[in-house]
């Protein structure tokens, strides 16, 4: 038997393991510390200020769709573009507690913050340490990637899910593992179900992994053995792993198909797709800092890195370039009638960060070159040279065997293969992507304070705090939704549909009227500003937000709806009687009259007015059908409770005495207590003698 340890030695042992754990957590930070840059630098550029900006119109919508259904009515719902499910599930998800900002742009940024590592692990078996770090450094500053991670939309998500299956298309190149097949399959599900230009970077990567095959098969047959299976694994995997895909998409092919068919959503008014040089500059600006200086100086870097790679003949340029070009021809020659919107092309802009950061390093690379270059000459054949050419890499395994050029620098991307040079290659490099991290940063920098055009967060939350009891809230274009999340299980207020009601006798109903003006081009905007007082941005915007569209006018933020102004209306004189006109009863059927529906738990608020010089009785129109309750307040007083027993669907109209004693002004109340729907047409104040 052993003889126990005592505890003093046990002790010993544990702090020796303990120990030992130190210096390995230390050699794997050092090993990977640029990954963990830049996976910090794209956690802070998404989520700094996440929460501070309200929420725009489509981040409204993209909210209260997702909580209008169950999980999987959700999945049944959005399964035709431009609104594909993944996007939604997630936001719903996210907000199962609340619908703060913060929260509903949660997915958001945690998938374009896990853009910038994944553009690293990309670029890093490629281009070496330095090009992947510099790449993933400037796409976490890019002024339109950080817009569009604290966008509550799936556009960050389509860069992500596109990068996640090119890294593991480049891995399959590099290693046709079932694991890596794997990857590829689930990642291009996720992109097919977040959005449809998902079908881009499937395209592209498809067509190379057949074209490097059909390169690769003659050589392949020639040597044999692994070479040969290696091309027929990465056929496998590429075709098979698309296969897949697509059946799994299959639920979304008919709503797909409708849309390509049909032209998408189009208002009628969309010509054709028109790409020109103009189009293409525009959309790299947007991918870099901007226009003017800074887009001559990317596009610059971008051509270098190009050349670069042409000169070393690195077959991802190939993928590259096709990555960035081949959507752009698709839509060039298909000619949809839709609009170009530049953010459907978010996924293209890793991919030119990239050229654009090895463009960026070889340049200092060719600067570190021409200060060496005299050395070599007197020693061509000195320690860590080689004489070899640049070799012709596709996935990165044989940049190791490529060895250095004659400047002594090595075309990996790990720096110049003196010692001596190394800590000046590397300080010239970290301030050249420092100096281009800093051109690029400012206007993100600026655009952590730009309103997205309109904070519905903040109207809503004025309104709600401004808002009287029966006030009426009305406006054109779609206000109506945004005021259905805005005072979703509220019945303090009503909500009247743009157009339901004619302005003129909207003031005339002895209600408070708020109306919401998006843009300029409303017929009643003459009305509204004879009328009606404009709210000061001051009184209802969010402090420090500032409603500008460009910085420097070099970038332009992007926006996607005309700005919004609220007016109000303050009721002067009150009516006696009150017709409602929220829904078009002939719509429904011809003899019926217009009516407010009032839902389960829901209420109408009218305000009347009529002497009480003799004795008076409230009229109401109502409908008349069994679970259609309704209760009837009158100055916070239960005047009536009606529980229909028809059956058929009628209109009936009757006829209560007020009680003694209540003002010339009353406030009628009509409350829903039941589970159905009910409706009212009219409220009305008249004497129980029939005089007026």
């Amino acid at each position: 038997m052993h003889a126990p340890v005592s505890p003093a030695l046990a002790r010993s042992a544990r702090g020796r393991r303990g120990a030992a754990r130190v210096p390995a957590l230390v050699a794997a930070l050092r090993a990977h510390w640029p990954l963990l840059l830049a996976a910090c630098a794209g956690i802070v550029t998404a989520f700094y200020r996440l929460g501070y900006k309200g929420l725009w119109g489509d981040e409204v919508w993209q909210v209260a769709w997702s909580q209008q259904q169950p999980l999987a009515e959700t999945f049944q719902r959005f399964r035709a573009p431009p609104d594909l499910p993944l996007s939604f599930l997630l936001v719903q998800l996210s907000t199962t507690f609340t619908s703060d900002p913060f929260w509903v742009r949660l997915p958001s940024a945690l998938l374009g913050a896990a853009t910038v590592p994944l553009l690293y692990l990309l670029a890093r078996p490629l281009f070496g340490r330095t090009v992947a770090l510099a790449a993933a450094v400037l796409l976490a500053v890019a002024p339109y990637h950080v817009w569009y991670v604290q966008d509550a939309r799936p556009y960050a998500a389509l860069a992500c899910y596109s990068l996640l299956t090119l890294l593991f298309f480049q891995r399959l190149l590099r290693n046709p593992s079932p694991w890596n097949a794997l990857g590829f399959t689930v990642a291009t599900i996720l992109n097919l179900y977040n959005h449809l230009f998902a079908l881009f970077p499937l395209f592209v990567e498809v067509a190379a992994g057949l074209a490097w095959v059909a390169l690769s098969w003659p050589r392949a047959q020639r040597t044999g053995g692994v070479a040969r299976t290696r091309a027929l694994w990465l056929a496998g995997s590429v075709i098979g792993g698309t296969i897949v895909a697509l059946i799994v998409a299959l639920p979304l092919f008919g709503g797909v198909a409708h849309y390509i068919v049909s032209g998408g959503p189009s208002d009628g008014g969309d010509v054709p797709i028109q790409l020109t040089g103009g189009t293409v500059v525009d959309l790299l600006a947007l991918f870099g800092s901007g226009q003017g200086w800074p887009l001559a100086l990317t596009v610059a870097l971008f051509l270098v890195g190009a050349g670069a790679l042409a000169y070393r003949r690195i077959a991802f340029l190939g993928v590259a370039l096709a990555w960035l070009i081949l959507p752009l021809a698709v839509l060039w020659l298909a000619h949809p009638h839709h609009m170009f919107i530049p953010r459907y092309f978010l996924f293209m802009q890793p991919v030119y960060l990239l050229l654009v950061a090895y463009g960026l390093v070889s340049l200092v690379r060719g600067f570190v070159a021409l200060i060496a270059r005299p050395s070599v000459s007197r020693n061509e054949t000195g320690p860590g040279l080689n004489r070899q050419r640049p070799g012709r890499p596709w996935q990165g395994t044989d940049l190791k065997r490529s060895g250095t050029d004659r400047s002594g620098v090595d075309p990996s991307g790990s720096g110049p293969s003196h010692g001596l040079l190394r800590p000046g290659y590397r300080i010239l490099t970290a301030m050249a992507v420092a100096l281009l991290a800093v051109v690029t940063v400012t206007p993100t920098w600026r655009g952590y304070a730009v309103v997205k055009v309109n904070d519905w967060s903040a109207i809503c939350a004025y309104l709600h705090r401004s808002a009287g009891l029966g006030d009426v809230i009305t406006g054109n274009s779609y206000t109506g939704g945004l005021m259905d999340w805005c005072f979703k299980g509220s019945t303090a207020v009503s909500l009247a549909p743009p157009g339901a009601y004619a302005l003129p006798a909207l003031a005339a109903g002895g209600r408070d009227v708020w109306y919401i003006l998006v843009g300029a081009g409303s017929p009643d905007l003459p009305y509204i500003q004879r009328t009606y007082t404009a709210i000061p941005r001051a009184a209802w915007a969010t402090p420090g937000l500032q409603p500008i569209t460009t910085y420097d006018n070099r970038f332009t933020y992007p926006q996607a709806e005309f700005p919004a102004t609220l007016y109000h209306y303050r009721a002067t004189r009150l009516p006696s009687r009150f017709a409602f006109h929220d829904t078009h009863g002939a719509s429904v059927n011809s003899t019926w009259p217009d009516f407010a529906q009032i839902g389960p738990g829901g209420r109408q608020i009218v305000r009347l007015s009529l002497p009480a010089t003799r004795p008076r009785a409230l009229t109401l129109t109502l409908l008349n059908l069994v679970g259609r309750d309704l209760d009837v307040v009158v100055d916070n007083r239960t005047l009536l409770k009606l529980r229909p027993h028809e059956t058929s669907l009628s209109w009936r109209t009757i006829t209560v005495p007020l009680p003694s004693g209540l003002p010339d002004r009353t406030v009628v109340e009509l409350r829903n207590p039941g589970a159905g729907v009910s409706a009212v047409s009219v409220v009305a104040l008249a004497y129980a003698s029939g005089g007026a």
